[in-house]
């Protein structure tokens, strides 16, 4: 997915977050976990969940998601593809799993005791 130039993203981070560097990240290395831009400094507000919700809901048009995180005494944002909703689950599939539980809880409640008879006749009486 293409994103924005990085002067949009710190345009609108400039909002709730006094920056003091910026680094471009590559995405798709396992050792950055998806962010492809971070930002340290300071938040202007003390309220994190306030700065966190005006800065999520500007990068919602561009389908980014902040992260907010501290490192070594300073704020740091990383931003990030945001997750894909998640699929309307099939309530028929945990009805049939649900079913099927329950008989083989049944099946094994219903196994004899005692010893097995040898004869297949028996081992028919006894089930």
């Amino acid at each position: 997915m293409s994103f924005p130039e990085t002067e949009i993203f710190t345009k609108l981070v400039t909002r709730v977050f006094r920056i003091e560097d910026v680094t471009s990240l590559d995405a798709n290395d396992k050792e950055n976990k998806g962010f492809f831009l971070r930002y340290r400094g300071q938040l202007i507000g003390e309220d994190s969940a306030e700065a966190y919700d005006q800065l999520a809901e500007s990068l919602n048009q561009y389908n980014v998601m902040p992260l907010f995180r501290e490192e070594e005494g300073k704020h740091v944002i990383y931003l990030a593809q945001k997750l894909p909703e998640p699929k309307q689950e099939n309530i028929r599939t945990n009805i049939i799993l649900f079913i099927l539980t329950v008989l083989s809880v049944m099946l094994a409640g219903a196994q004899p005791e005692g010893p097995v008879p040898n004869d297949t006749w028996g081992v028919i009486v006894v089930l």
